[in-house]
This record gives structure tokens, sequence and C-alpha cells, in this order.
């Protein structure tokens, strides 16, 4: 088993986003896209450009989502590293996936 060093502030940031079935769904579609606008990540997860946005940027505070503003859009991405996999690893044994 893989272990991880997370920060008290770390700890919290995670917890928000996997105790939220809407950041659950954010970082689930980001994960799969890799990158996307608010609105139509928003749309796709079934929530307001506002709430998605509160708890993107949950996620860009700890590193785990880099927010970008380009040519209007406002576009969110998915960053690569350590608190990214911990959290996918977590949410697999959350839902019982095989492999998690």
């Amino acid at each position: 088993m893989e272990r991880f060093e997370v920060t008290p502030r770390e700890v919290a940031a995670i917890h928000r986003c996997l105790s939220s079935k809407v950041c659950r769904r954010l970082f689930k579609a980001l994960y799969r896209e890799g990158r996307m606008n608010i609105t139509a990540l928003a749309r796709r997860v079934g929530c307001t450009n506002r709430k998605g946005v509160t708890y993107l940027r949950v996620l860009a505070g700890i590193g785990v989502v880099e927010e970008e503003l380009a040519a209007g859009l406002h576009i969110f991405k998915l960053k690569n590293g350590r608190l990214t996999e911990l959290i996918k690893e977590t949410m697999k044994l959350l839902e019982g996936e095989p492999g998690g």
C-alpha cells in the first residue's frame, strides 16, 4: 500500500471534497477530460458555476487543480501529483472499485 504525507490543511480540503457529491463529480469529470471550462463542467456535474468554482478553488488551494482565464473562458485543469492520486485512490476505495 502506498503512503502519502499530507498536512492538516490538505486533509481538511480532501475531506471537504470527498464528503461532497458535487466535488467528487467535479474531480471525476476533470480526471476524465483533463481540462474543461466552468460552464461545461458545471453542466456536466449538475451544479451552478458558483458552487463548482467554490469547490474547485478548494482543490486549487492544495495544488490538485489549476485555474486559468483564457480568452474570456474560466478553465480548470487537474494537475498530476501526489494529492490528485490520493484523492483518486481514496474515491476508488469509497466506491468499492476493484484494485482500490
